[in-house]
Parts: structure tokens; sequence; C-alpha cells
């Protein structure tokens, strides 16, 4: 008996691994790199500069909560670190804003007022962005003698980012409004569905605070 299974022992050692197999690993391939000009490179950055959305605030770093919304849902944080320019344009801010201590949103704003170093009738950031994610999804205008509001939408499965360009026309001068907002649109959904879920209940509120079944 133990001669039979120092045999097979032996015969066992014989049979040559198959290529490949014995350095299996869990580690995920890198994601392949996609060049900017399409709603893909949208989803690649999968954020703005190095915040990723579903990140916590840890994972980021170097920002400070500033507030909450109003059904307490989301926690705004800012980063002291940001650089505030995009495209040779002036930010006045960036903001981040976290559901369930996830990023699922970020905001960027800024406004160009009569006077500055850009002359034109500012439209400062739509070219721009048609160069990143290319052509936009939809656009909608709003035009008045005094304003001209346009907003582009460029929406994926995954992210939606509109940017809103406000133009106020007075005396020949311009003043403008520059609103960039990127979110992952599977947690904006679940803070929008939680936020109607509140509201709901709001409804069955008495005066005194009592519920209605």
């Amino acid at each position: 008996m133990n001669k039979f299974l120092t045999t097979l022992f032996l015969a066992l050692l014989s049979i040559p691994l198959q290529p490949g197999r014995a350095q299996e690993s869990n580690e995920s391939a890198p994601e392949k790199e996609v060049p900017p000009g399409s709603l893909l490179y949208l989803d690649f950055q999968n954020g703005f500069r190095d915040a990723k959305f579903g990140k916590t605030p840890e994972e980021i770093g170097g920002i400070e909560a500033k507030g909450k919304d109003f059904y307490d849902l989301s926690t705004r944080y800012s980063r002291a670190g940001d650089e505030l320019k995009l495209n040779d344009f002036p930010l006045n801010y960036i903001n981040y804003f976290f559901y369930k201590n996830k990023l699922r949103t970020i905001s960027i704003y800024s406004e160009l007022k009569p006077g500055s170093n850009h002359n034109a009738k500012p439209d400062g950031f739509t070219d721009f962005l048609v160069s990143l994610y290319g052509n936009y999804t939809n656009v909608e205008e709003h035009l008045s003698p005094e304003k001209e509001v346009r907003t582009y939408t460029w929406h994926t499965r995954k992210l939606t980012l509109i940017y809103k360009n406000t133009v106020y026309i007075q005396n020949n001068s311009y003043w403008a409004t520059y609103d960039i907002e990127i979110s992952d649109n599977f947690l904006n959904n679940a803070e929008k569905n939680e936020a109607g879920q509140i509201k709901a209940w709001e409804k069955t509120k008495t005066s005194d605070g009592r519920t209605i079944n």
C-alpha cells in the first residue's frame, strides 16, 4: 500500500503545470486609457482632478465640511488647496457634496464681471468641455434682451455633467456666470429618492406634529 501511494505521489509531481495558471492573481487589470473627445472620457475621469465619485472625504483628503443640505442628506465640503483656475479662467469656488459619506456631486462656479481681462461676449467653457467630452447630449436656451441662459448637458448611464452659462447684458457690457455640475447618477438618484420619501412623510404631519396613518 505504501509503495502504491509513493508511486502515485511521484506520478502527480511529474504532471506539468498549465501555462499561466501558477501565478493567477485576484488583482484586476489596469483600466484602459481613454483619450479626450467623447462621452467615454467623462466616465473614465469619474470626477474632477483627483476627486473621484464614490470616494470618502478621508480618501480624497484635505477637504473641510462646510454645511449640510435642507434634509441633512448631503454634506458640502471645500478644499483650501484647490487650484481655482480652469481653461485659463479663474474660479470662485469648487464644492464637493457627499451623500452617505460618498462623493456624489462636484460643483464648479466662476463669474466674469465687466472690466475683466476677457472682453469678448463670454462663454468660457462650452468649447473646452466639447473638446473633452464630445458634443453635448442636450442644450436649452432662454434668451431675452437682458439675459441669455444656455444649459448644456452631457449624460451617460454613469454620470451627468450640466454646464449653465448665464450672460447679463447691460449697456453693451456683459456680466456672466458659469456653473458646472458633475454628478454620479446612482448616488444622486438615491439621494433624490430619499428626499422624496421625507417630503411625502412631511405631508402626512399635522400642525401639532402628529402623523396621519
